[in-house]
C-alpha cells in the first residue's frame, strides 16, 4: 500500500487530517523548468470542487482511502502532480519531481456532516452547487487551513475530501503553473479512473490492475517551450533588436511613461468603488 499516514485519524474517525500519499511504484526524479508564459501566470491555485451524493450505509473514510489509493496511482502516470515548485534568483520557477519517499502530495480531509451551519448536501444542490472560489465564498474550509501560496517549495497540488450532511465533496486545486482549466479533466478524468479501479477489486476482491506507465518524455518536452540561448540579453540588447522587427512595439513595464501611455489600448483593472463613492 502506498498511503503513508502520518497522521492516521482521517481513516479511522476525524473531523480533520490527512495523509502523505506517494505514487504506487518509483519515479524518475527530474526537474521541469517552467516556460515565460507560465512564469507569468496568476499566483493562483484554481479549486474546482465536485460533488457527490452518500448512499445509505456509504462510508465516507472508505471513499478516502480509495482516492488516496487512486491518486497514488495517478501520480505515475503524471509524476509532475507529485512534484514541488522551485524558485530560483530570478525569480524563475520550475517543477521539481523528488525521489520517494519525498515524492507525492498531502491529501486532506475534514468532516463537517455535524456543522449545522454548514450547508448540507440536498442544500448545495437546492443553490445548483454554486461555485466555491474557497477564499472570498464562505467556502474556505473545503480547502486546508493554511492554504499554500505560489512559492518555492510549495506543492503542485492540494486536494481535499469533506464530508457534509448527505455527500461528500471533492476539491481539486492545483497551481497555475501547470496549466490552465484544460489540465483538470487530465488530472481529475485519470483520478477517477484509477479509484474506480482501486473500488471495482477491492468489491471483487481481486487484485488491481497494474498502474499506469509514467507518461513518455517528449508529452512533458520543456524543451520547446525555452529559449536555447542559456544567457540573458539586456533591456538595451532588446530595444537594439526590436527596431528591426516591423510592427513591433517593446514595452519597459519599469518605465512609467510607457505605461501611461499604454493606459488606451490595455483596460485598467477593475478596483472596487469605495463606500464613499457608492454612497454618492
Amino acid at each position: 500500500m502506498s498511503l503513508v499516514t502520518d497522521e492516521p485519524a482521517p481513516l479511522r474517525s476525524s473531523s480533520a487530517g490527512s495523509s502523505w500519499v506517494q505514487p504506487l511504484l518509483p519515479v524518475q526524479a527530474r526537474s521541469l523548468p517552467c516556460s515565460a508564459i507560465e512564469n507569468l501566470c496568476a499566483r493562483v491555485y484554481p479549486s474546482p470542487i465536485f460533488f457527490f451524493p452518500l448512499k445509505p450505509n456509504d462510508g465516507p473514510l472508505q471513499h478516502y482511502a480509495h482516492l488516496a489509493r487512486g491518486l497514488s496511482r495517478v501520480f505515475n502516470q503524471l509524476p509532475f502532480l507529485a512534484g514541488r515548485l522551485r524558485q530560483d534568483k530570478r525569480g524563475a520557477f520550475s517543477i521539481e519531481i523528488p525521489t520517494s519517499p519525498e515524492a507525492g502530495a498531502r491529501f486532506y480531509y475534514a468532516d463537517l456532516s455535524k456543522d449545522f451551519t454548514f450547508p448540507s448536501f440536498r442544500e448545495l444542490q437546492a443553490a445548483c452547487f454554486p461555485y466555491g472560489d474557497g477564499q472570498f465564498d464562505g467556502c474556505s474550509r473545503l480547502r486546508p487551513n493554511p492554504f499554500p501560496e505560489r512559492e518555492d517549495g510549495c506543492p503542485v497540488i492540494v486536494p481535499q475530501l469533506s464530508h457534509v450532511r448527505g455527500g461528500l465533496i471533492l476539491t481539486c486545486s492545483y497551481s497555475h503553473l501547470i496549466g490552465d482549466l484544460l489540465m483538470l479533466p487530465t488530472w481529475c478524468n485519470n483520478w477517477a479512473l484509477q479509484t474506480r479501479e482501486v473500488a471495482s477489486a477491492a468489491a471483487d476482491g481481486r487484485a488491481e490492475v497494474p498502474a499506469p506507465f509514467e507518461c513518455a518524455d517528449y508529452m512533458i518536452d520543456r524543451t520547446r517551450l525555452t529559449p536555447p540561448n542559456p544567457g540573458l540579453m539586456s533591456f538595451e540588447e532588446l530595444k537594439h533588436l526590436s527596431k528591426k522587427i516591423p510592427d513591433w512595439l517593446l514595452v519597459d513595464p519599469t518605465n512609467a511613461v510607457v505605461l501611461e501611455n499604454m493606459r488606451s489600448i490595455v483596460p485598467p483593472a477593475y478596483v472596487e468603488p469605495s463606500q464613499s463613492a457608492t454612497e454618492q
